[in-house]
């Protein structure tokens, strides 16, 4: 999934930064996003995006208070809202660049309109060859779906980009999460990018059974064989029950996490919920 991202001889892709003036701010996302542009020599890009307007929608009716007191009926549309949120995606738009310019990573700015997960659709297709899409929100319980949506509908989205309010994307290490042979190398890669001057890359495996355990951990033995900075924790299989890597990755407190959505590890959005809650360092979620 994420294989033609680590390639040393690819072309520079994209960060696509998701901003929500109307969330609070999360400078862990944007450390996360500029490491990432910056291991792999790629442009950042951050876009706010508004939904349907109120006459968009129809004449909707609401309540407004007056600070005399006197409350009186008014129509959506008003600027002070609007205003608000444009000097708050302002502010998030100078926290990001303030950070691309000490890490020399281009960045620039994009605004779009309606519908989200079909404008971060649109703006991979038009942007290649890889694009990694980082959502600034916190964690909340509408949270996990949004990056399930982005996964299962913008294709052109290599991977996602998480971060919750423990998350530090400053640390050198990075752990790899494997779960399968076949994204194995890629994720390998993608971590020694991400790997800071003198980290360690920690790799665990995730596996239901003792035999699937025993494969899996014999090629990553062959495909790491010789590197210095990675890091094997041996385990066993887990059988299946959420959680069970949970505290190692707690005690490593990496920098990134590396892992598959769907798979043993964050099977569904209740176990991405949960790990977001206590995370220590940022999510890079792949199919």
């Amino acid at each position: 999934m994420i294989a033609h991202v680590a390639e040393a001889s690819e072309a520079s892709g994209r960060v696509l930064l998701w901003l929500d003036p109307g969330a609070v701010s999360m400078p862990q996302t944007f450390d996360a996003s500029v490491r990432i542009a910056s291991a792999f020599a790629a442009d950042l890009e951050t876009v706010v995006i508004d939904g349907p307007s109120a006459s968009e929608i129809g004449d909707v009716p609401a309540a407004y208070v007056s600070l005399l007191g006197r409350p009186r009926d008014q129509r959506l549309g008003l600027t002070p809202v609007p205003l608000a949120r444009d000097l708050l995606a302002e502010r998030q738009r100078r926290e990001v660049g303030e950070r691309a310019e000490r890490a020399r990573v281009n960045v620039s700015h994009a605004s779009a309109g309606g519908d989200a997960i079909d404008r971060l659709a649109e703006m991979c297709l038009m942007r290649g060859p890889w694009n990694i899409v980082a959502v600034s929100r916190p964690p909340s319980q509408e949270l996990p779906a949004i990056l399930s949506s982005i996964l299962a509908n913008v294709s052109g989205a290599t991977g996602v980009v998480v971060a919750g309010r423990r998350s530090a994307a400053l640390r050198p290490d990075v752990a790899v999460v494997v779960e399968d042979a076949e994204r194995m190398p890629s994720m390998l890669r993608a971590a020694d990018r991400l790997v800071m001057p003198g980290g360690r890359i920690h790799v665990m495996i995730a596996a239901e059974t003792a035999a699937a355990y025993d494969e899996l951990e014999a090629q990553v033995r062959l495909v790491t064989a010789g590197a210095h900075n990675c890091v094997h924790h041996a385990g066993g299989p887990d059988y299946g029950i959420p959680g069970a890597l949970d505290d190692t990755l707690f005690a490593l407190r990496p920098g990134f996490i590396i892992a598959r959505f769907g798979g043993t590890l964050l099977g569904d959005t209740r176990a991405l919920s949960r790990l977001l809650g206590l995370a220590p360092g940022p999510f890079l979620l792949v199919r």
